[in-house]
């Protein structure tokens, strides 16, 4: 009796079988179906690699993007419990992004942290463009997430993480996106990176000196602002509470990595505002009743405009002043 031989699947029957998988998966996450995603990945771990989009994101890119907290857990928790390496932690889009890119670019906090407590060595991962999460986080305005990372990798880590190919470091992205309160911290923690040059010759100030608008005498305000910029409260003590708040997140994220932390960041945050939110509601509420709810609404808007109007004018005239502080006369003079 002659014995039937199977045929080893061929390399194009397992090219078609990825690309169906690639395709099952990112369907099923942009219906929003996650917990179907995780349990195809539980039955086969090895999708957790797959790249599913065109631009090479792989689910855990997608769940990140989408802020998917409860199955990014799972999906590191299954690569620690399976003794998957690390690297799929680390694996990177077309772009060179991995997940901590994107978590540190949108600003997830309790994503950074559950994959940095998993892989430490996630802040150091580089994209196409040289930059590392640390960057990304100072280049967008994250500034609880860019302090937590610093916390985490250090000092001396932080400076070999500071530059992209293109010569600017974390601070000249802070001072170009105008993340100035940021930028601030950033000069207490890195002082060496006041006079670094990128590329094109330009040091943090040049950046600054770049952007007029950002000081009173750069910003075109007509009579009734300038009336309502005057009387408008940005006080010393308001600047330090804002550097406060972010050395307090910084805390928390250290005694949650420590396990005393109860609650997440974002939970945190939300409570301490209820208060205020509560008395703005019934203010609203009563402005309504006699028909000025819309007016309110307006002139509130209006006024906490102009207010981070000055307020920046004062972050960018406090950062100048420490930059050329620090910074020697030599470093903006040409011999």
């Amino acid at each position: 009796m002659e014995k039937t031989i199977m045929a080893a699947p061929s390399n194009e029957s397992k090219k078609k079988e990825t690309s169906s998988n690639n395709k099952n998966l990112f369907t099923i996450a942009m219906k929003g179906e996650w917990k179907e995603v995780e349990n195809l990945c539980k039955e086969d771990i090895r999708r957790l690699k797959l790249k599913i989009t065109k631009s090479g994101a792989t689910a855990l890119h997608v769940a990140v993007g989408e802020n998917q907290v409860y199955t990014v857990k799972e999906f590191v928790q299954l690569i620690t419990e399976k003794n998957l390496p690390k690297e799929v932690l680390a694996i990177q889009n077309d772009a060179g992004y991995a997940p901590l890119h994107v978590a540190a670019s949108t600003g997830n906090e309790v994503i950074c942290r559950l994959m940095v407590n998993a892989d430490p060595s996630l802040i150091g991962v580089r994209n196409k463009k040289g930059e590392t999460p640390l960057f990304l986080a100072a280049l967008h305005g994250k500034a609880s997430i860019f302090l937590y990372l610093h916390y985490v990798c250090g000092t001396s880590y932080g400076y070999s993480y500071a530059r992209r190919k293109d010569g600017d470091t974390f601070l000249h992205a802070a001072i170009a996106g105008e993340h100035l309160d940021l930028a601030d911290k950033i000069i207490d923690n890195y002082e060496e990176l006041v006079g670094a040059v990128n590329e094109k010759g330009y040091t943090p100030l040049h950046i600054l000196a770049t952007k007029p608008a950002a000081f009173p005498s750069g910003n075109k305000l007509g009579w009734l602002n300038r009336f309502i910029y005057r009387f408008l409260s940005t006080d010393e003590l308001e600047l330090q509470v804002e550097i406060r708040s972010y050395e307090d997140d910084v805390k928390r994220f250290q005694e949650s990595d420590n396990g005393s932390g109860k609650h997440d960041i974002s939970r945190l945050k939300a409570q301490t505002s209820i208060f205020c939110d509560f008395i703005d509601l019934c203010t609203k509420s009563t402005l309504n009743l006699i028909g000025l709810g819309t007016t309110y609404t307006m002139i509130k808007g209006y006024i906490e405009e102009m207010r981070e109007i000055k307020k920046k004018h004062k972050w960018s005239v406090e950062i100048m002043k420490k930059l050329l502080s620090k910074a020697t006369i030599y470093d903006y003079i040409d011999c």
